[in-house]
């Protein structure tokens, strides 16, 4: 590799270092990239583990020499998931070279030093910050359109709409797997799964959005202090919603609006801030309890840009700007979604 290849690559990662990375890749156009990335988790470990407490231990009262029920319980499900990594290419063609540098390819790799370039040459430092600033736009905008796939592909993180449903499987255990709740849920009327979403659905017929439903749901996500802190809305729902809350007792969010996400509603009474999501379906509101529900992000593949290389093939210098991650969750049953609403 040419030595002014060399030092191309050392300025492009001091001027996108880890810092800048990770400031620049939080989403300002999916609400709900953005609050995950606001808690990620970097993990390593292969694969990711997800443990479901789904029995209780025997106990009771007693009295004297009762005998007590030492029968062992298995208390815990265990699931896994796989990493998925993601890339985007960061490509300078020649020609975009020529016209704004004049250099071509050669030209380039005769250089000894950057201190060497011409003065048009110097062109050639500020086409490469514009090509990172474009990978970290797309990279920003592929990871959203993957947290909100209907139905991952195999070489796909998993996604919210998966993990907040009735009948999916889930880090390889089934929705059905691990029985019932022992008590009615409120939007159900029976015996809710253990291992999936609280979900209101209309059958794919759109309604108006209705206060009971949307209590409803939100009530059988929460337990105790155990409850949603976020809604995430397509934008049809998010309208509805802001109509329903007219009368209601809402307020500001003011760590949402300081991240820049002024379209979003908190609801006093519930203590749950719902947010449009340009990437959610616009007839959707999915209500997330965040403590159960994280984005994972390998240390070693956290926006990592793996330099500037030119191919045999190709009249460019080519790169990539990779991340490895995962959307984990260990209770599906603290995750709601409202189906169905229009205005």
């Amino acid at each position: 590799m040419a030595v002014v290849l060399d030092q191309i690559n050392i300025a492009t990662y001091q001027a996108f270092d880890k810092s800048v990375l990770n400031r620049e890749l939080l989403s300002q156009d999916c609400a709900a990239l953005r609050m995950l990335q606001e808690n990620a988790v970097r993990a390593e470990g292969d694969p990711i583990n997800v443990k479901v407490r789904y029995k209780r231990n025997n106990g009771g009262s007693y009295s004297g020499y009762d005998r007590m029920n030492t029968d062992q319980v298995e208390q815990l499900a265990e699931g896994s998931l796989e990493w998925k990594g993601y890339y985007v290419n960061v490509t300078i063609d020649e020609q975009t070279m020529v016209r704004n540098a004049s250099m071509n390819i050669a030209d380039l790799m005769s250089v000894k030093s950057l201190k060497s370039l011409p003065a048009n040459g110097k062109a050639i430092l500020n086409i490469v910050g514009e090509a990172m600033v474009g990978a970290m736009d797309d990279m920003k905008h592929l990871l959203a359109e993957a947290l909100w796939q209907t139905t991952p592909g195999a070489k796909d993180m998993d996604s919210i709409p998966n993990i907040v449903n009735l009948t999916s499987t889930y880090a390889s255990i089934a929705y059905d797997s691990l029985n019932t709740f022992d008590y009615v849920g409120l939007t159900s009327g029976s015996n809710d799964n253990i291992w999936a979403g609280r979900v209101s659905s209309n059958s794919g017929t759109n309604r108006s959005l209705d206060e009971d439903i949307l209590q409803q749901v939100i009530d059988d996500c929460s337990i105790g202090a155990d409850t949603p802190k976020w809604a995430f809305c397509g934008r049809d729902a998010y309208r509805a919603l802001t109509l329903l809350l007219e009368g209601a007792k809402t307020r500001p969010n003011a760590a949402v609006s300081e991240i820049g996400f002024t379209k979003h509603i908190e609801w006093a009474d519930y203590g749950v801030t719902f947010l449009r999501d340009e990437y959610c379906d616009r007839n959707e509101i999915y209500i997330i309890n965040p403590k159960h529900l994280k984005l994972f992000i390998h240390p070693k593949l956290d926006m990592v840009f793996s330099g500037f290389k030119e191919p045999t093939d190709q009249a460019a210098l080519t790169g990539q700007l990779k991340c490895m991650v995962q959307l984990w969750c260990d209770d599906r049953a603290k995750q709601g979604l409202v189906d169905d609403v229009t205005v």
